[in-house]
């Protein structure tokens, strides 16, 4: 993915939400999006962000269209029904609040190309919670990375020197109850 001087490319929620408003257009727009470093460099609204600026129903129902698409996209015999996919989209959405629209369309699309694995005819909420769940053990990894590499950047530049003054933290004096 072409990273322009290693900036980030903020874009409000709404503008993102136009792009990706169903899976065909999130694919499309998203395209470039294939690893959670890419999700990582490139900030794209999280679930957390779009229920706020659009309400939790809005939210959901990006989630929701997620699955019917992807469960549309498979030769699977048992699909899951209605409450079931309701109930996938609150479960991924209360787990995962943080989530982004490049996250949801890169997990998705692994999981098409057969990234966790096989069908076995069925898609559950195990599953999917499965797939979201070692994304962002994934994610997590990746960020603890990076965060470790931007602390040594910052080391490197500055390092500590012990003639330096240390600065203590204001001590609060309480006084004792009667």
């Amino acid at each position: 993915m072409e990273k322009t001087s290693q900036a980030l490319v903020k874009i409000t929620s709404s503008e993102w939400l136009t792009k990706c408003e169903t899976p065909n257009l999130a694919i499309e727009s998203l395209r470039d999006f294939k690893t959670v470093d890419d999700s990582i460099a490139i900030r794209t609204p999280s679930l957390g962000a779009i229920s706020r600026e659009k309400g939790r129903k809005y939210a959901l129902g990006y989630v929701k269209l997620w699955i019917i698409y992807f469960q549309g996209n498979l030769n699977i015999k048992n699909t899951m029904n209605e409450g079931m996919i309701e109930l996938a989209a609150q479960m991924l959405f209360d787990t995962h609040p943080s989530c982004t629209l490049a996250d949801i369309k890169i997990v998705f699309t692994d999981a098409l190309m057969g990234h966790y694995g096989e069908f076995y005819e069925a898609l559950s909420i195990p599953k999917i919670m499965g797939w979201f769940n070692d994304y962002f053990e994934e994610r997590i990894i990746k960020c603890a990375e990076i965060s470790y590499a931007q602390h040594l950047d910052l080391k490197e530049q500055r390092p500590f020197e012990w003639d330096e003054p240390v600065q203590k933290p204001n001590k609060l004096k309480h006084k004792k109850g009667k």
